[in-house]
């Protein structure tokens, strides 16, 4: 059984206020993500296609920040990306649009001319690559165009000398491969897609404004790379591709339909209620994989990363509930790995330094986080073997006094 779609008609995504305050979040597993609205505006910094994990769950990196697409027609190119520059939205693709839905990927559908265009993007599980996938109810031509931020996902671009926007441009059966690496610190990101040669007319575009950034009090122009345009033809049997990653592969028409049958496979509900389903699909988005292969849970998107108060509070929930007992108990066990003083890190930071250990009570939560994760029908040997003894020093330290001044109060 699949999950009816979330829609947003067309009344909604048209109008630029409404639709760009309806957010969708696509995530990986390793703690990367795209973001983005209904609208296709991005208004906050984390907003792009590819955020990649570099060091699973952290160290993010904003790679592919989004694909402008131009639909040619006789009398020219139609232009359906919508972007805030200062004083202007342009291009205002949005006033094309006749839809969004969720089918569980993000979806946009516009109408020029009498041409349907369709967008759709999902990421692929366990893999730092975003596959885009364009359809038309006729035989179209679409000129993509890359735009790289290549930076941290909590900072800003801005147009500098170091950046390289020199593209290897390498053809191949069934598709070709665009391959930059805009900073030598940084991997190479490759655009694996079905069309023609890149069209090599890029260059710096200075200050999208991005509106939440500048609601919240903080820098909101950034300058993004335009790496030149990718010529792609659409047909209503033959969809148009791209496939952005960091991770290689090898990529063609069959192994993007494997992809997305193979997304929609893992994504299909396992409970009969609706709601309940649409819960269990949410809540897979905040489990994710250590470079290490444990499990662990993202405390938020777009912001955070593990931190472990909101692990162990939303552990019972998120695993417990769900029956997934494995990994509640390894879950628990890789926060136990780094106990210091008797207290479990409250953040892992993003470029890894050493944990931080500044949180009172995530360590007392972690107990009830056991305590459900027994009640359910947990493995007792974990108790006795693992959580018992750290338990005891984690008493031990909480009399005594550990990092911060946290100490139990003998008088209270």
């Amino acid at each position: 059984m699949a999950l009816p779609p979330l829609r947003v008609p067309a009344a909604v995504v048209a109008d630029l206020a409404a639709g760009s305050s309806l957010e969708w979040l696509e995530t990986n597993g390793l703690g990367g993500f795209a973001m983005g609205t209904a609208a296709g505006l991005s208004t906050r910094r984390y907003h792009g296609l590819l955020v990649a994990s570099l060091r699973p769950p952290t160290e993010r990196i904003m790679t592919l920040a989004r694909l402008d697409e131009t639909l040619v027609l006789p009398d020219g190119g139609v232009e359906l990306a919508t972007v805030k520059y200062p004083g202007i939205v342009a291009p205002a693709g949005h006033y094309y649009l006749t839809g969004f839905r969720c089918d569980p990927f993000p979806t946009w559908t516009w109408e020029v001319a009498g041409v349907r265009v369709e967008k759709q993007v999902f990421l692929v599980h366990g893999q730092n690559a975003v596959v885009v996938r364009y359809r038309a109810d006729r035989p179209v031509d679409l000129v993509v165009s890359p735009f790289l931020a290549f930076r941290d996902y909590h900072s800003l671009a801005a147009a500098n000398a170091a950046f390289s926007g020199d593209a290897t441009d390498e053809p191949g059966p069934g598709r070709r491969a665009v391959r930059v690496k805009p900073y030598a610190s940084l991997p190479a990101l490759r655009l694996v897609h079905g069309g023609g040669a890149l069209l090599r007319d890029g260059g710096w575009y200075y200050r999208a404004e991005y509106d939440e950034e500048r609601e919240r009090g903080l820098d909101y122009q950034e300058d993004l790379y335009r790496l030149g345009g990718i010529p792609l033809a659409v047909a209503p049997d033959a969809p148009g591709w791209i496939v952005a990653t960091l991770d290689g592969g090898d990529w063609d028409a069959a192994a993007v339909e494997g992809a997305e049958a193979s997304e929609r496979a893992r994504r299909r509900p396992g409970a009969d209620d609706p709601f309940v389903a649409r819960l269990a699909a949410a809540a897979d988005a905040f489990l994710v994989r250590r470079a290490d292969s444990t499990p662990t849970i993202i405390a938020g998107y777009p912001w955070f990363t593990d931190w472990g108060r909101d692990t162990m509070i939303s552990l019972p929930g998120l695993l417990v509930a769900r029956g997934r007992l494995d990994d509640a108990r390894r879950v628990i066990a890789g926060f136990l790995v780094h106990l210091d003083r008797g207290i479990i890190p409250n953040r892992f930071p993003d470029r890894g330094e050493e944990p931080e250990y500044n949180n009172v009570d995530g360590t007392l939560w972690m107990f009830q986080a056991m305590h459900a994760y027994l009640e359910a029908g947990g493995d007792r040997r974990f108790l006795v073997e693992q959580f018992y003894p750290a338990g005891r020093e984690i008493i031990r330290w909480h009399r005594r006094g550990t990092h911060h001044g946290i100490v139990v109060d003998g008088s209270d």
